[in-house]
């Protein structure tokens, strides 16, 4: 069994074309249809679909949007937890922030006419 990291790129891009592929069909549906849906000549999905590479990133995430797989995402790149450290820091600062307290201003109010009164 062979590990990822010993895989050359050439190898991945292989692979992953290849599961690309195969969740368009298990999809059921065509190159073209899914080209389409996703934005993309069937050209380049072919090429997507062969390994050869050279597809931009927005069209690769279009592809799995379409794909309905794009969630599976965070599985490779999941959300990041904040380190105990930055925890720390984070509770320090906030203990730090004094509390805001609003005060509430009598304010005089005005009607028309006032000022010749005052007169």
């Amino acid at each position: 069994m062979n590990r990822i990291d010993d895989i050359s790129d050439e190898a991945l891009l292989k692979e992953v074309g290849r599961r690309i592929a195969y969740l368009r069909i298990s999809a059921k549906m065509k190159q073209g249809e899914l080209a389409a849906k996703a934005g993309l000549s069937r050209y380049a999905l072919s090429r997507l679909e062969n390994g050869a590479g050279g597809i931009r990133l927005d069209s690769f995430l279009s592809v799995l949007r379409c794909l309905n797989v794009l969630n599976r995402l965070s599985i490779v790149l999941p959300e990041p937890s904040p380190t105990p450290l930055q925890v720390a820091e984070l509770e320090k600062h906030a203990m730090k922030m004094p509390k805001r307290v609003r005060t509430v201003r009598a304010r005089t109010v005005r009607t028309w006419g006032d000022e010749q009164s005052a007169k």
